[in-house]
């Protein structure tokens, strides 16, 4: 799930966009219905295109055989426990709670409003619409099929009050109030659902004024009407006709829409934004498969850190393999002993028939020094790294290594308040890739002792800054895996 901030910008940019195309594109040059349906469709489009995670397929992804860092090379990153307290993003999610439990009571309020029009109110009914008559009622307004009207009109002002709510109900604007209504309460700290909401409210009323005016009715008659009712007021969710906008509406009595193969072109224009911004935001890259005589080799081989005083990691249910012969615990083999490390998730059918079962959820083979001194390979960890990396650049981290990234999870972590309380600590481990851009990427908690330390991990990786990528023998960018521990403890 994205950070709050980042789709907050990801909305309102997909917002503005739009708002952008209907005001220089769309508003006056297409039909009345293409215009409504734009206002609702892209103040919705704009708050689920951030939420897409459409995978998409990358180039081939190329994993670099690094061996184990040397153990006193990095530190585990260590979490203390720390004083609770409430931090900015707390208070901005209540504010924009408070803000959601206002727009909502807003609308409840209007509703009810709305059903104390109809006590007392006189009713009767005209073609299946209900029509109630109070002197509670300022303004006439409709809300789905019935019709509210104020006392003292007369017959011929009530039978164009009339058909002109009828209008409002036939094209179902109440429905598309009560949805702008909403999203503008779960979306208030965003300005363009404000102004599509405003949009809405006056292209509502032209395409009544102009069905009603296409009816035969009279001008003056009927402009007369509009101001004679202007003093009155009515539900925001409702439609109505003393709504505002006078000197707009009377505008566009007396003019005619664009139609025909322009008016579509522009209506048109919506599926290029939309795919930009699909694709810009809606989008995730996700892994490449391999080749398939990849399969016949390494799958993956990942870089593994441990602290000076830690044991190292532990994957649940996988065949461990110390030297050759399985282990059941790492925990009996000191860290410092440890030559390399190899993580195999695939091509693993020899491992199932030689071991078992317990094969087939992955393979983690270790050397250690004493073993790899007896084929004379005992040489430090450090120069194998350099070894591997010949001619190759590996990826950096603001000017250093790992060890630069596990000093920026030390001062932004936080450990969580749910596992105090649960005094849950231990290490989560954690594995994620440097794409060719730098972003860090399919972040995925390996093994965590407790939910809410794995989520304070992920928030992290989320939110992590760009690396420098590593590059290849020819100079061309490429993808590296890395997994990494971060121990939490209590004190």
């Amino acid at each position: 799930m994205k950070e709050s901030l980042q789709y907050l910008f990801e909305m309102l940019v997909c917002s503005g966009l739009f708002a952008l195309l209907y005001y220089t594109v769309v508003r006056g040059r297409t039909s009345y219905r293409t215009e409504r349906f734009w206002l609702v469709g892209t103040s919705i489009a704009s708050a689920v295109i951030p939420l897409l995670a459409i995978p998409l397929w990358p180039a081939q992804t190329v994993f670099i055989n690094v061996p184990v860092i040397e153990p006193t090379t990095i530190q585990l990153v260590e979490v203390a426990e720390k004083a609770s307290r409430i931090s900015i993003s707390t208070v901005a999610a209540i504010i924009y709670a408070v803000g959601i439990v206002i727009g909502i009571a807003l609308i409840i309020a209007e509703v009810a409003k709305t059903l104390n029009h109809r006590n007392g109110a006189k009713r009767s009914e005209e073609n299946g619409i209900k029509i109630y008559s109070s002197a509670k009622i300022r303004s006439p307004y409709s809300l789905f099929r019935s019709i509210y009207l104020p006392e003292g009109l007369n017959e011929e002002e009530r039978r164009i009050v009339v058909l002109h709510e009828s209008i409002h109900i036939a094209h179902r604007h109440s429905a598309e109030r009560v949805v702008m209504g909403l999203l503008k309460a779960l979306l208030w700290i965003n300005p363009f659902v404000w102004m599509a909401q405003h949009s809405l409210g006056e292209v509502e009323e032209f395409e009544v004024d102009r069905e009603l005016l296409d009816k035969g009715e009279n001008l003056t008659e009927y402009r007369k009407l509009i101001i004679k009712q202007l003093f009155g007021c009515n539900p925001d969710i409702a439609s109505g006709l003393g709504n505002s906008l006078t000197k707009k509406r009377f505008i566009m009595m007396t003019k005619r829409r664009e139609s025909g193969l322009g008016s579509r072109i522009r209506t048109l224009s919506i599926v290029p934004a939309a795919a930009l911004l699909i694709a810009t935001f809606g989008c995730t890259r996700t892994n490449a498969q391999e080749p398939q005589e990849a399969n016949e080799k390494l799958e993956e081989v990942v870089v593994v850190t441990y602290g000076d005083n830690e044991k190292s990691p532990e994957t649940i249910d996988r065949l461990i393999l110390v030297d050759g012969e399985v282990c059941e615990s790492m925990s009996d083999i000191a860290p410092a002993d440890i030559n390399s490390v190899t993580l195999l998730s695939k091509g693993l059918e020899d491992y199932v028939a030689r071991y078992g079962e317990k094969a087939k959820n992955g393979v983690m083979i270790v050397e250690t020094k004493a073993a790899a001194a007896t084929k004379g390979d005992s040489r430090p960890a450090s120069e194998e790294v350099k070894e591997a990396w010949a001619g190759r650049q590996p990826a950096s981290f603001n000017g250093g290594g790992v060890e630069s990234f596990l000093g920026w999870i030390q001062q932004n972590i936080i450990y969580p308040a749910e596992a105090i309380e649960a005094q849950a600590s231990g290490r989560v481990l954690v594995s994620f890739v440097v794409d060719t851009d730098g972003s860090v990427v399919e972040a995925k908690v390996e093994q965590s002792p407790h939910q809410s330390l794995s989520d304070e991990v992920m928030r992290l990786m989320n939110k992590a800054p760009k690396w420098t990528p590593a590059t290849d023998e020819n100079g061309q960018k490429v993808r590296t895996k890395f997994m990494l521990p971060v121990a939490f403890a209590l004190k």
